[in-house]
């Protein structure tokens, strides 16, 4: 819950305006905020999708950002097993807390191409600020599946 929470921020890259809506969430005692990055028509990362990463990484230090949702709209795993460069770049600066046993984010049901195709959306966190426990996902609401955690402070017992 982050009652209050505030404020907007863009970053652009050429035409693209991407929203990063978040604010202060009291009981956490850390920023948090959510975003979308662009995506694709190749399952390939383009020169816009790494722009924009570049951009919120710099907005997810500078802002202090500890915990983000973030549709990434690049696969975690490529068909070859190596990680995805998005993801391995996002890992510079948070923690990927969607369990490797969660294979698609993706809700075969609603998405134009259907299938479970892979894990592309994911709640990033600062580990030394946040812990990240019992994330589950939930169909039916979008063509990706809802991520659903509970957070609390490292500090917390």
């Amino acid at each position: 819950r982050a009652e209050g929470a505030q404020g907007q921020a863009f970053f652009r890259y050429e035409n693209l305006n991407i929203s990063l809506v978040g604010g202060y969430c009291e009981e956490l005692g850390c920023v948090i905020a959510c975003t979308h990055l662009p995506w694709s028509y190749t399952a390939d990362v383009d020169d816009v999708q790494c722009k924009a990463l570049g951009r919120l990484n710099i907005k997810i230090v500078n802002e202090r950002l500890s915990l983000v949702g973030l549709d990434v709209n690049s696969a975690r795993v490529l068909p070859n097993g190596a990680e995805g460069a998005i993801w391995r770049d996002l890992a510079y600066v948070l923690s990927d807390g969607v369990p490797d046993t969660i294979k698609s984010t993706i809700d075969p049901k609603i998405h134009r191409l259907g299938g479970e195709r892979n894990v592309i959306d994911g709640l990033f966190y600062n580990p030394r600020v946040v812990q990240i426990t019992s994330l589950t996902k939930n169909t039916g609401l979008s063509d990706h599946c809802a991520l659903v955690a509970f957070a609390r402070r490292v500090n917390d017992k």
